[in-house]
């Protein structure tokens, strides 16, 4: 991902050289303290004549959230589009009596483990959970819920203006492709190493340590300056690790201690991945809400893209306040350190040829999916006739997400065996990822993406 993320601007700019579509700003654009290069001056340019609105007049709020709903008459059709693909696969799903119908039907975390937490059987037959087991299941699920979904709207809410937000502070593509590259090498290293740390020092307390640090991330983000935007993305990429792992560890590990049978425990991870998708679709729409309603961005200083973090930061702080006031500590094996877990579990990897062959598919497709991530807001503003609602266009992605699932789900339903669904996701993929190559059509490409994203 770092390799990719820092070669993709020179590939990028080879082909297609980065010209200003809306024309050029007529105010006076004077470099800041801190600026290099005139590659950077002219992004930073570029980027406000996309950014700088009209500031809206006293009461004129619902007007302007109306307008800049008609402009995006594509972007909803193809939100609409995407949503009514998913709604159709869930259909198919509950006339389909192999798989149980779920809105948001997603694989169940790998986490469980099928020697932890088995259903109670008495001759042949599953023991009927009890009143108390009832109790017990509901009120884990609405503390593990309720403190998630917010750590994971905190962290959706940001993903679509990453790149319009380090653009408009007036940094270059190729700079902004080593930000990206700080936060995926944070996450590759800090953030395994203290993700490994909660086993020994507590999952609630990564949880708790993660709205923390996520919120600073968001607050420097509203800095132009580069070593404040260098650290953001460094406590992001720690944040980004602890929230895929720390939360389901301390899930697995509460319901454990709460003998919560696995049944139980599969309904808490299927309503969580119901919860993280619509997360991150109303975080989208947030989004492109608060963006629309800032101010104009100012030279020097106010940034209009900052908004989501700015809104992301109490968000996860409420989060982290939930964990630390409702949840109980849980460990993991206390009796050994993160490194040696780290090195117990890379021989594991090694000594396993189905292990270590996942392992690089998956982050082959991942590396991938990065660039995508990083390449997607530059890609459609070159070729949009408009400026883009980040947000919107985010949300399709989710949406899209969704649709996925529900397909995978629905092929696995009439017997698709998972390798030839692999091989149709490598191969539609990388059709995907060809369309910008081949292709300087703005409906195009929101087709593609959100295609590549399913």
């Amino acid at each position: 991902c770092v390799v990719l993320c820092t070669a993709a601007p020179c590939m990028s700019s080879a082909g297609h050289p980065e010209m200003p579509r809306h024309g050029p700003r007529h105010d006076s654009h004077h470099h800041r303290p801190g600026h290099h290069g005139g590659e950077r001056h002219h992004n930073a340019t570029r980027f406000a004549a996309l950014a700088d609105l009209p500031a809206a007049a006293p009461g004129g709020v619902l007007e302007r959230l109306q307008q800049s709903f008609a402009d995006e008459h594509l972007e909803l059709a193809v939100l609409l589009g995407a949503s009514l693909l998913c709604l159709a696969a869930w259909a198919c799903l509950s006339f389909t009596a192999a798989v149980p119908a779920s809105p948001c039907a997603q694989p169940i975390s790998k986490a469980v483990s099928s020697e932890r937490l088995v259903e109670p059987v008495v001759e042949g037959k599953p023991v009927p959970s009890s009143r108390g087991d009832t109790t017990v299941y509901r009120r884990l699920r609405n503390r593990y819920l309720v403190a998630y979904s917010l750590a994971t709207f905190g962290d959706w809410i940001q993903g679509g203006y990453l790149y319009a937000l380090y653009a408009n502070h007036g940094y270059s593509m190729h700079q902004i492709a080593q930000l990206f590259a700080v936060g995926y090498s944070s996450a590759a290293t800090l953030g395994t190493y203290t993700s490994a740390i909660g086993d020994v020092g507590g999952h609630r307390r990564n949880c708790v340590a993660y709205g923390i640090l996520y919120a600073g991330s968001c607050l420097l983000a509203n800095s132009p300056a580069g070593l404040a935007l260098a650290a953001s993305r460094l406590l992001g990429g720690i944040s980004y690790s602890i929230l895929f792992t720390s939360f389901e560890s301390w899930l697995i590990a509460e319901a454990e201690a709460c003998e919560l049978p696995r049944g139980q425990l599969t309904h808490i991870f299927a309503a969580s991945s119901c919860v993280y998708a619509f997360s991150a679709v109303v975080a989208g729409i947030v989004g492109h809400v608060v963006v629309e309603l800032s101010p104009p961005s100012a030279e020097g200083g106010h940034n209009r893209f900052a908004a989501p973090f700015n809104v992301a930061a109490p968000v996860l702080l409420l989060a982290s306040f939930l964990c630390q006031v409702q949840w109980s500590e849980r460990y993991g094996d206390r009796r050994t350190t993160p490194s040696a877990s780290l090195l117990r579990s890379w021989r594991a990897i090694v000594a396993s040829r189905t292990l270590l062959a996942l392992g690089v598919v998956n982050s082959l497709y991942e590396t991938s999916l990065y660039a995508f991530v990083f390449m997607w807001t530059p890609s459609l503003e070159r070729r949009a006739p408009h400026q883009i609602s980040h947000g919107l266009i985010f949300s399709i992605f989710m949406v899209s997400k969704m649709a996925g699932a529900q397909g995978f789900a629905l092929l696995d339903a009439y017997g698709v065996s998972p390798t030839s669904c692999l091989g149709g996701v490598f191969a539609g993929s990388a059709l995907c990822l060809l369309v910008p190559v081949v292709s300087s059509s703005y409906e195009a490409l929101l087709l593609a993406w959100p295609s590549f994203h399913q």
